[in-house]
């Protein structure tokens, strides 16, 4: 019979460690190659381990209801997935953990997995890409940021300006072993299900627009361009190697250069500043 993987994900990172203190936005569910982080991981588990039974812990944050229905809604044949709101201190047997927000490699992920299946616990240190092993009766770690190489940013994502290098470099196909989510609807420009894109001023090169987007007419939309799902992006608003973050409208005629915005605040890449937005620029949707 094959042996049962236990699997621990943790995802209770502080969300001011990232955003401003207020920000409801969701680590796990940020959107990258048209695809929530979280999703990434999954996909790289069951394309793993997909033959193996697992037990799926996951801890998310208190308050991040859209994480938690996004997890419970998982259902896999041979796994169990049971969603907390809190991590636990110790796990009783080994557990291979793996943080859901921040951005493990789905090459290292996938590594790690098939050690894990043949040798039956992980002896490769992987602890640079936020995977790490734990023996029956080990203390689980608090989320610390450890001191960062540049290669680690966009593993680890200690500040916005790294998840913009990151999110951009997906759009632009930069980051080995992504599957994007959505399909191509026209050269450069990959939507998912439920967008509405009506605008014609779509030049790209690279754009992805999350599940359920709508897109104006008259938006225009330059360089790499990464809109998260739920979003509206109303007439007139210009983008160019912009994120908009879930559930965020931008209003008409802004224009938004080498930015993240999200609810009532945008974040400039060029001076490492966050910058408050009037509710008629941009705002927080219901989900």
């Amino acid at each position: 019979m094959p042996r049962v993987i236990e699997i621990l994900l943790l995802a209770d990172r502080p969300v001011e460690s990232l955003f401003p203190k207020g920000s409801r936005c969701s680590l796990p569910l940020l959107p990258v190659a048209n695809k929530p982080i979280i999703e990434h991981l999954l996909e790289t588990i069951g394309l793993h381990a997909s033959h193996a039974p697992m037990n799926i812990l996951a801890s998310v944050r208190p308050g991040d209801k859209a994480a938690q229905d996004y997890l419970a809604d998982r259902a896999w044949p041979g796994v169990s997935v049971v969603v907390h709101d809190r991590a636990p201190k110790f796990v009783d047997r080994p557990t291979l953990v793996m943080r859901a927000d921040i951005f493990p490699a789905p090459r290292q992920l996938g590594a790690a997995l098939m050690e894990i299946i043949t040798e039956g616990r992980l002896n490769a240190d992987h602890a640079r890409f936020g995977i790490s092993w734990l023996e029956e009766s080990a203390a689980v770690p608090r989320f610390e940021l450890p001191e960062l190489k540049d290669a680690d940013l966009e593993t680890f994502l200690p500040n916005v300006t790294a998840y913009h290098r990151l999110a951009i470099a997906a759009a632009r196909g930069a980051v080995e072993g992504l599957i994007p989510g959505g399909w191509v609807e026209d050269d450069g420009l990959r939507a998912s299900l439920g967008a509405r894109i009506k605008t014609r001023r779509a030049a790209g090169p690279h754009v992805e627009v999350g599940a359920n987007v709508c897109v104006e007419h008259d938006v225009v939309l330059n360089g790499s361009i990464v809109i998260g799902e739920g979003a509206y992006i109303a007439r007139g608003a210009r983008l160019e190697n912009a994120i908009v973050l879930p559930n965020t409208y931008v209003g008409p005629g802004l224009h938004l250069k080498n930015t993240v915005v999200g609810g009532e605040w945008l974040f400039r890449v060029e001076s490492g500043a966050f910058e408050p937005t009037t509710p008629s620029e941009t705002r927080e949707l219901a989900a």
